[in-house]
C-alpha cells in the first residue's frame, strides 16, 4: 500500500504533536521536573512578580514606652522583579524522495517515527541546557546557573535590598571553598541546605552530575539510603518518576546538563518555568515549502525560569569528585 504526500503530513503532525509535546520532559531530570510543573500564562510584556525589599526599619515601627511618639511614615517597601520572554523552537524536515523511497505506510511510519525521535532528543537537549543556563547567552531560559548565584538577576542587583538581619537579600546562597575542591560530606549538604532554610521555606529538591552523584552515594550509610518509588529500578538519580535517593527530606537528581562539581538545593515554591500557554510545545505545520519538494513540522515554547526568591535557594560548590 502507498501512501500519499498529504497523508504523510497528517501523520507527521500527529506524531509530532504527540512524541514531543507529551514527553519532552522526560529527557532529563531538571527539565522534567519543571515542565511537569509549569505555570501557564497568557500574555504580559514580561514574566514577574513583585518583591519584597523592606527591612526591618524604624521608619515603620519599634519598641516604645508610655506616651511615646510613634513614627507611621509610608515606605517604599515593594519592587517588581522581571525576565524576558525567550523563545525555542526544532525543525523536522522529511523530503518527498525519502517518503518515495520508503514506499507504503509501514515504512513511511517508521521513517517518521525516526526523524521525530531525533528531533525530540534535540529539543529536550536544548530545553534541558536552557534550565542550567547560567545568563550568558541573552537568547537563552535565565536558568538555575544566573538564579542560582550573587550576581545581578532579573532587573536588580545583589546589594539592592537587605533581609533582616541586614545583608544582601537578592541572591542565593553559595558554599564554596574559594575554588578548592574538597571532600563532600553529610555537613557540607546540611550547612548548604541549612543557609537556603527558614522557617517552612526550604530547599525541595537537589540537582548535581552523575559523578557528584556517586560521590553522595558513598559518603551515605546504607540505612540512609532512602531510595523511593519504584523497586526494579536501579536508583541512580535520572527519573524521579521511578526509584530515587531521597535524603535530608529531599529528592537527589541526576542531569548532565548540571554545572560540574557543585550541587544546586532548589526551592520550587519560588523557582519556576512559565511558558505562554499558546506555544506550550505547539505543533506547527508548513503544507508548502518554496523551493523544496519536503514537508516540514515545527515545534514551539515560549517562556522562561522566573525566582521571585533567590534567597531559598542553595549552590555547594567545589566539590571532590573521582576522575
Amino acid at each position: 500500500m502507498t501512501i500519499s504526500i498529504n497523508q504523510t503530513k497528517a501523520i507527521t503532525h500527529d506524531l509530532v504533536l504527540k512524541a514531543l509535546a507529551d514527553n519532552v520532559y522526560q529527557s532529563a531530570a531538571g527539565l522534567r521536573r519543571f515542565y511537569a510543573k509549569r505555570v501557564k500564562v497568557d500574555g504580559g510584556n514580561d514574566i514577574g512578580g513583585p518583591i519584597i525589599i523592606g527591612g526591618l526599619t524604624s521608619a515603620s515601627g519599634g519598641w516604645y514606652s508610655g506616651a511615646s511618639a510613634l513614627t507611621d511614615s509610608e515606605l517604599e517597601d515593594m519592587t517588581r522583579a522581571k525576565v524576558d520572554w525567550k523563545q525555542v523552537y526544532e525543525t523536522i524536515v522529511l523530503s518527498n524522495l525519502d517518503i518515495l523511497k520508503n514506499g507504503g505506510s509501514a515504512q513511511v511510519l517508521s521513517l517518521v517515527a525516526s526523524k521525530i525521535k531525533i528531533a525530540e532528543k534535540r529539543l529536550k537537549a536544548r530545553l534541558s541546557a536552557g534550565i542550567f543556563s547560567d545568563g550568558t547567552d541573552s537568547l537563552v531560559f535565565d536558568g538555575l546557573g544566573l538564579i542560582i548565584g550573587t550576581s545581578a538577576y532579573a532587573g536588580l542587583s545583589a546589594s539592592d535590598f537587605d533581609d533582616e538581619a541586614g545583608s544582601d537579600a537578592w541572591q542565593a546562597q553559595v558554599l564554596a571553598n574559594s575554588g578548592t575542591a574538597r571532600a563532600l560530606s553529610g555537613s557540607l549538604i546540611q550547612r548548604a541546605m541549612g543557609q537556603a532554610t527558614e522557617d517552612e521555606d526550604k530547599p525541595t529538591v537537589s540537582f548535581m552530575k552523575q559523578n557528584v552523584f556517586n560521590e553522595l552515594w558513598s559518603i551515605l550509610e546504607p540505612h540512609q539510603r532512602l531510595m523511593v518509588e519504584n523497586e526494579d529500578l536501579s536508583g541512580l538519580g535520572h527519573d524521579q518518576n521511578k526509584k530515587v535517593l531521597k535524603y535530608n527530606g529531599i529528592p537527589f537528581l541526576v542531569d548532565s546538563h548540571m554545572e560540574a562539581a557543585c550541587m544546586y538545593f532548589v526551592n520550587e515554591d519560588y523557582a519556576k518555568l512559565y511558558v505562554h500557554k499558546l506555544e506550550d510545545m505547539k505543533a506547527q505545520s508548513f503544507d508548502k515549502l518554496e523551493g523544496q519538494n519536503a514537508i516540514k513540522e515545527r515545534m514551539l515554547l515560549t517562556g522562561n525560569l522566573f525566582c521571585n526568591n533567590r534567597r531559598y535557594q542553595a549552590k555547594l560548590d567545589d566539590i571532590n569528585v573521582a576522575s
